[in-house]
Parts: C-alpha cells; structure tokens; sequence
C-alpha cells in the first residue's frame, strides 16, 4: 500500500468553488425519479444481468465474511432534494417497492448480515461546511462522506488517501476508474466514484432522438447501426440536425411554436460534443497537476470551429430565450416533440420522458470521427466518495472490506435494476437502447475542467465563442489561457 502522504496546504480558495455546474432551475425538473418506480413487473430481472468483466457476465465475486465486531459505518450524505438532478442514496430505512429504494435496502441488510456491522447515514442540505467545521475541530464523526463535485476542492485536503485503504480495489470497473482516477493526484486518492450509490451512474450524459420525428422527416439511417459500427460522429449528428428546423406555422419567425434540430443550453451543446470527442477543458500531467491546453490542441480548435460555423450556418438548429449558457428556455421543446434531439439526457431525464407522447431511442455522444477508438460518456454534478482525515486508522480496515463489498453487490444487483429496469424496460422506448445504454454506462468518465472549473473555462468558452459564434477560436483560448490557468494553479499549489 502507498504511504499516506501528509497535506498541509490551506484550505481551496473560495474563488474555485464559484465555476458552478449545477443545472439550472429553468431546465427540465430532475427529479429523483428513479426511486419512484415501482418493482411489480420487475421479478425477472436478476443480477446475472449484470455487466462486468467476468466470462459470460457472471457475478463479480464478492469479498469474504468478515465479523466485524458490530461496527458502524458512519456516512454523512446530502438530502435528496439539494441534488435533485442524481440519485445519491446510500440506505433505506425499510422496503416501500420501489425498485432503487429496495435494492439498497436489500444489499445493505446482506452487507450487515454478512460482516456482523451496522450503516448508519446522516443527511445534510449541503454537508461540506459541516465536514470542514467537524475536520477543524478535529472530531471523529463520520468514516465517509458524499460530497457535492463541486464543493470538493474545497476540502480535498481533508480527505484520506484511498490507496492506503486495505481490501479495496479502484482499477475495477465497480469502480467507475474512468471517472475515479481523476481524483488520484500525485499518487494520492482523495475522492472515489464508485457504485455503492448510483451518484455518477445516474450522471452520464446521453443524446436522445425522437422517433417519430425522424421518420416522418424520412430519416433512414440506421443510427444504431452507425453506433455499433463506430460511424456516429459529429459529422452524422450535424448532417441529421440541419434537416430538422421548420417554421411550423409560417409567420417567417421562428419561435417556442416551431420545429428545431436540438433541445439544450450552450453548455450542453458544447461540453458534450467536446467530451464526447474525448477532449479535456483541463488536463491531467504525469506529474498530477492540471493544465490547460486547448489552445495548442489542434483536435479541440477544430472541432469549436466546427461547432460555430454549423450554428453560423444552420442558425435555426436551436431555440433557446434564456440569456444564460446553462439554461433551456421553454423547457419543454422536446417532451413536445419540437426537437429532433435532446442533448442532454442523463438517465434521470430519460426516466423522467416516460410519459412523452413520441417514441424516442437514447444514442451515446458522437465521436469526433470515425477513427476515435471509443465512445465517451461525460459525467459531472453528482456526489463524490471521500474519506475524512479524522477517521482513526483502526477504523480503515472494517471500512475498507464495507465499501467493497458495497460497490461489488451493487455491479451484481443495483446497477443491473436500475439499468434493466428503469432505463431499458420502463423508460427506453426500444431494445436498441438497451444496448445503447450499456455502451454509456461502460464508458463513464470525467474532464476535470468540467467538474472543477465549469464556470470558469467551458461556460466562458460556451458564451463567448459558440453564443456569439466567434471565428477568433485560437487568438480567443490563447488570450484566456494565463487566466484559466491561473484557476487551474490555485488547485495545483494547495496541493503541494
């Protein structure tokens, strides 16, 4: 195990935590749906289901028994409804059939049975000032803690190393290690994205299509097809979008009663065509600092170009009355069937869209081209797994073989319910999606400068360069570099 590796530095400066990358509320309720679903119909689904890296997608296999002695694991959480956008529950006090509720019920009762202990959850409207008062005053409250991306920073250095954590595996895909080894930082584990909730399953964003729609533009690609065959490219996605704006009543403008190519704000437009072309805002070296280079980044210029003279082009491909680059005004277009896609749909959205009248088909985000190796699935503004430094070490080992044996049982149980249940059976409209979906839950990741810095680096990128369709893409990025980087170097050097 590495040696745990002593962080002296001060507190984040407040100045980090103001790049906020909560949705906003003008958008489209997030609701905690996922935990409203009743579980009647749901018997067949089993956790054989199961994706994972086993021959035959068996059961991961789980830890052995271990007598803990009837220790309790302590977590501090946040209330449902302060992150209303991500399910990030971690108990439930009893059975009431809903699908979600039930299954963490289930595997926290076996986990309790299994290794004689107890899990114990308190919930805060926003725990991160409680945690910073309870690590400052040196009190032993809470062994872990779900703390909101954004409010990470400013306690990171409060967090154990999860290396120096006996039993617990981060390479394993129970793990999320995409989306996990963001937080791993010269060596140093700070913060986890792992399955023991659904914090960051529940965030991978998704483009949706409107079925009915696309066949009545007489659409005939097959977009599943071009999925599987690694052909579902920007390039394909903008070709389909420029088909789509109509002025549906002919008054010669075009308003919330017409027909466009896309339902979303800036942000989404531009962060998940960039995240899904596995380009980074910020960048992590070898040496475990951030860095900002999209301005050197041939790949990254191109393809904001491209964004900007698409909308220059086609400058119909959107409707959207909201002055802001995280908003989406009327909120609506698509559950209307306005809009050929959805651009951001989370699995939250998607469970939320049941009810729409059109069928639609959920596609990961396009690839920059068709030589990209991979789809990629950007997630950000859900719960992180953290540690506090004031767990005594006599403590790590009991929470070491929990929070394992959590994140296993839910690869083999809760996961699987959640994505055969809710998403492919109750809220997909169609098998293909199914499929769909398990090629974004494999492919989860995170781009530190969306989920640190989102307020500073892609929404200044989004308003000031695809809002006002600016042509000065380079003169632009290299004019804000020293600024964006000087954010990135206040992280850096709290660090050490």
């Amino acid at each position: 195990m590495m040696k745990t590796k002593r962080i002296t530095a001060a507190v984040m400066l407040a100045a980090v935590l103001l790049a906020s990358c909560g949705e906003a509320a003008s958008a489209p309720s997030q609701s905690a749906a996922p935990q409203q679903e009743t579980a009647a119909s749901d018997a067949a689904v089993t956790a054989s289901s199961a994706e994972t890296d086993a021959p035959d997608n068996a059961p991961v296999p789980e830890l052995e028994a271990a007598d803990l002695g009837g220790f309790t694991l302590r977590i501090a959480n946040i209330k449902a409804e302060e992150m209303s956008w991500a399910n990030i529950q971690m108990t439930a006090e009893e059975q009431d059939a809903t699908v979600v509720n039930d299954a963490i019920y289930a595997r926290n009762l076996r986990i309790k049975e299994k290794h004689n202990c107890e899990i114990t959850e308190t919930l805060f409207p926003r725990n991160v000032n409680h945690i910073k008062k309870s690590v400052a005053a040196g009190s032993d409250e809470y062994d872990i803690t779900m703390m909101y991306d954004l409010d990470a920073p400013s306690v990171i250095t409060s967090m154990i190393n999860w290396h120096d954590i006996p039993h617990v595996d981060l390479s394993a895909e129970w793990w999320n290690p995409l989306a996990t080894s963001m937080f791993d930082i010269h060596g140093y584990q700070y913060f986890t994205a792992g399955n023991s909730s659904l914090a960051y399953i529940s965030r991978p964003f998704t483009y949706l299509v409107n079925k009915k729609m696309y066949a009545d533009l007489g659409m005939t690609a097959d977009l599943f097809g071009a999925v599987s065959e690694g052909k579902w490219t920007q390039d394909m996605f903008m070709s389909l979008v420029a088909q789509a704006p109509s002025d549906l009543n002919g008054d010669g403008v075009f308003n919330e009663h017409d027909r466009y190519g896309i339902f979303g704000h800036c942000r989404i437009i531009t962060v998940t065509a960039i995240g899904g072309a596995g380009i980074n805002y910020a960048e992590k070296t070898e040496d475990g600092d951030f860095v900002f280079r999209m301005h050197e980044d041939k790949k990254a210029i191109d393809l904001i170009e491209k964004l900007v003279h698409f909308k220059q082009n086609n400058p119909n491909i959107y409707y959207n009355k909201s002055p802001y680059v995280h908003e989406t005004d009327p909120a609506d277009l698509f559950k209307n069937g306005q809009a050929l896609f959805h651009l951001g749909g989370n699995p939250n959205t998607i469970v939320q869209l049941r009810e729409m009248d059109d069928d639609f088909s959920i596609l990961p985000l396009p690839k920059y081209d068709e030589a990209q190796e991979k789809y990629y699935a950007i997630a950000y503004g859900s719960a992180l797994t953290g540690i506090p430094v004031t767990v005594p070490q006599e403590r790590w080992e009991a929470i070491g073989t929990i929070m394992e044996d959590m994140t296993r049982m839910s690869q083999n149980d809760l996961i699987p319910q959640y994505k055969e249940v809710l998403l492919k059976t109750k809220a997909s409209r169609d098998d293909d999606s199914s499929a769909m979906i398990d090629i974004v839950f494999g492919s989860i990741t995170f781009d530190p400068g969306i989920v640190l810095w989102c307020g500073v680096i892609p929404d200044d990128i989004a308003a000031n360069i695809y809002m006002k369709e600016s042509d000065a893409v380079v003169s632009y990025l290299e004019s804000k570099q020293p600024k964006y980087q000087k954010e990135l170097d206040k992280f850096n050097d709290s660090l050490g």
